[in-house]
Parts: structure tokens; C-alpha cells; sequence
């Protein structure tokens, strides 16, 4: 953990309890160790922190390359585990490097809507997820945000009252996922990618 990353993580932490009385609820779910892929809904820019800070361990985080501007921006996105990712069309590189990462034993968060809600909506999965659970054969844990929407929408400039909660579900397993998006013998990238976003939906507080 980079003196970088564990400073984001307990400011982030702090700012989140005062500020959103966070709360994360399912914990005893949590992936805490070991590879895997946690699948989250994507509604603010506060939406990596706040899932990051719900898992004592450090985890990985997938990112749109347009926020990673040459200088101190980058340093910064590289030492908190942030991957870059062409949003617009994923590359082979890119895709390999997230597998690389997940096969050294570590967690990767994953936004599979792509890009954030523009009414607040769980909006449709891109077959990136798909193609990686596919190739990796890792759980995937799908965890769902609740008033980060709220907190920082899409074209606010500063946060706003929210109460923010994180619901993190049980894994579910590759084997399982691959077995029921199998069309014609082989694996569906997008099927997967649906069935993530179906568990995802399937969050509620207080469960």
C-alpha cells in the first residue's frame, strides 16, 4: 500500500462518515483477500472512494484514461491502483493488464456501466465485464451505491446532503456465471455482463 493510497483511503473514510453518515452494510461478504472482481454501480466520482474504504485491504480500480493527464494527476491515479481504460473502446492491453493483475492474486473495482448514471438509474452492463469474468475466472462480488447520486450527480460541481450507503452481495461464482450465459457452447460476454448487473440491481439496504 502506497503512503499515497493509505492516505486517500483514511481521508476518504473520515470525510465519508462526516460528511454522508456512510455506511457499509453486508460485510460479511466482503472479498478481502485474493483475486477477484468487484462489480459496482456507477453514479458520481465518489463513487471508487467509497467503495474502496468498505474492504480493509487495498484493491485495484478501473478508470476512464481521459483523467489520467500527463504529471501530477497520473502519479497520483497510478499510486492508488488506478488502471486506465479507453472508455470508448477497450483494448486488448488494457484487458490483459486487468487480468494480470487479478492472476497476481489482488481485486479489481469495476464500474460495468461504463459511465455514470445521468438520472440516477442502474443503467446496461458493456460486455467489457464479460469478456474479463470469461478470461480471468475469478468471483465477481457485486456491490451496489445507494445517494451517491445524490451526493455529487452528474454536472454538480460540489457535493451536496446525501446519506450514502454500500451494499456488498455474495460473490458469485465464474463457473456458475459462465454455465448460465452459455449460448451455442460458448460463453456470452454480454449474458455475463447482464447477469452482473441483474445481482447488482438485486441490492437492497437492509437485507
Amino acid at each position: 500500500m502506497s503512503w499515497i493510497y493509505k492516505f486517500g483511503y483514511h481521508l476518504s473514510r473520515e470525510l465519508a462518515r462526516g460528511l454522508f453518515d456512510y455506511q457499509a452494510e453486508g460485510l460479511e461478504h466482503r472479498i478481502d483477500d485474493g483475486p477477484a472482481l468487484i462489480a459496482c454501480n456507477h453514479a458520481s466520482y465518489f463513487d471508487p472512494p467509497l467503495v474502496g474504504i468498505a474492504y480493509d485491504n487495498p484493491v485495484h480500480f478501473v478508470a476512464r484514461s481521459s483523467l489520467f493527464a500527463p504529471g501530477l494527476a497520473e502519479a497520483i491515479l497510478r499510486r492508488c491502483n488506478t488502471i486506465p481504460i479507453n472508455r470508448e473502446r477497450p483494448d486488448l492491453a488494457t484487458i490483459r493488464r486487468i487480468l494480470s493483475v487479478l492472476r497476481g492474486g489482488h481485486r479489481v473495482v469495476i464500474f460495468p456501466e461504463g459511465t455514470r448514471t445521468r438520472d440516477g438509474r442502474l443503467g446496461q452492463a458493456g460486455a467489457g465485464i464479460g469478456m474479463i469474468v470469461a478470461k480471468a475466472g475469478v468471483p465477481v462480488q457485486p456491490v451496489r451505491l445507494f445517494g451517491s447520486f445524490d451526493a455529487l450527480p452528474r454536472g454538480a460541481k460540489f457535493p451536496r446532503p446525501a446519506q450514502v450507503r454500500l451494499v456488498i452481495g455474495e460473490p458469485l461464482a465464474p463457473d456458475d456465471l459462465l454455465r448460465a450465459a452459455t449460448i451455442d457452447g460458448k460463453p456470452d460476454p454480454r449474458r455475463i455482463a447482464q447477469l452482473v448487473m441483474q445481482a447488482i440491481a438485486s441490492l437492497q439496504p437492509g437485507q
